[in-house]
């Protein structure tokens, strides 16, 4: 069994200190010496824990593939990843040049997560149109097709990160080298998830 760690990386992640490039790379250093496999950020311009019972206000974030970069230099061993890019907001050889970028400079130590983005603060006030579920998977189905051939020449295995619908599950099996379980799930579904999962890659 693997342990990954998700660093904290939103102004709301450390009571009493904004998000930072110090501070996430402080408890990345930390991870790997406590033999953590994995450490993890995600992506999102802005958040809230408001639909939680938290604050409304929205905090600030750190941009995930560069605060990562930073952490490549700083660690040595534990491997980095992103859980998960938005589609909507990822230009396909953007994407790729900053992933094998980032292989590079950890030493092969970058897994590349994907999703098709769900928070709407992340889009209208971007520019970004939120559309439809549908339309933002389609969004991710483009860009993981796109982006197949210059990651898996740089050795970036993908996880595909989504609650597990019979499209996500076949993006997974047939494009994906892990799949990112979204949010809470009951056991019994998991394995039925699963089950699913495994009838879509034979």
């Amino acid at each position: 069994m693997r342990f990954g760690l998700a660093l904290p990386h939103y102004g709301f992640s450390l009571p009493g200190r904004p998000a930072s490039y110090a501070a996430t790379t402080e408890w990345a250093a930390r991870a790997e010496e406590l033999g953590f496999d994995s450490v993890w950020v995600s992506d999102h311009f802005v958040f809230s824990l408001g639909r939680y019972g938290g604050a409304p206000e929205p905090v600030d974030a750190l941009e995930p593939m560069t605060a990562l970069a930073g952490i490549a230099a700083t660690t040595s061993r534990v491997r980095l990843g992103t859980l998960v890019l938005g589609a909507p907001f990822r230009p396909a050889a953007f994407t790729a040049h900053l992933a094998t970028t980032l292989a590079a400079l950890s030493g092969g130590r970058f897994d590349l997560g994907l999703g098709s983005g769900w928070y709407a603060e992340d889009f209208e006030p971007f520019g970004f149109d939120l559309g439809t579920i549908g339309s933002r998977f389609g969004l991710l189905e483009d860009l993981r097709a796109r982006i197949e051939e210059p990651l898996a020449a740089a050795g970036v295995p993908v996880v595909i990160g989504a609650k597990g619908g019979d499209r996500a599950l076949r993006l997974v099996a047939r494009r994906g080298d892990a799949w990112n379980v979204a949010w809470r799930v009951r056991p019994d579904d998991y394995a039925a998830k699963v089950a699913r999962l495994r009838s879509e890659e034979h």
